[in-house]
């Protein structure tokens, strides 16, 4: 649980921060090809978007948002779905990780956190 200050688990901070760095990797890495692909551009508003969720989701996270964390939850299925399409391999490493966000995201107290 929580201490009476309201202290946020080790595990929001260190997923949050996961993500808001992921986040800013896929906007750095989408960069060239938004730069090449002037002036539209819309095959990668779908990536884009996903960099920019994670971003919010991370830092909200960090703000005690609860509806941040199911972001994290939704942007994860996202790459889950994502991950089917492309290999096995792929689809092991995400859900793994998907396990893994459901439990640390989803302990009482860091549900008590949210909540607070």
């Amino acid at each position: 649980m929580p201490d009476a200050n309201g202290k946020r688990p080790l595990s929001v901070t260190l997923i949050a921060w996961l993500f808001i760095l992921t986040g800013i990797g896929a906007l750095i890495a989408h960069r060239d090809a938004l730069r090449a692909s002037q002036p539209y551009g819309y095959d990668l508003l779908w990536p884009c978007g996903l960099a920019v969720a994670a971003i919010l989701a991370g830092t909200f996270m960090l703000n005690r948002a609860n509806w941040a964390r199911w972001l994290c939850f939704i942007w994860m299925a996202c790459h889950l779905v994502i991950s089917a399409l492309h290999s096995v391999q792929e689809t092991v490493f995400h859900a793994l990780i998907f396990a893994v966000l459901f439990y640390f995201l989803l302990r009482p107290n860091v549900t008590a956190y949210f909540r607070a």
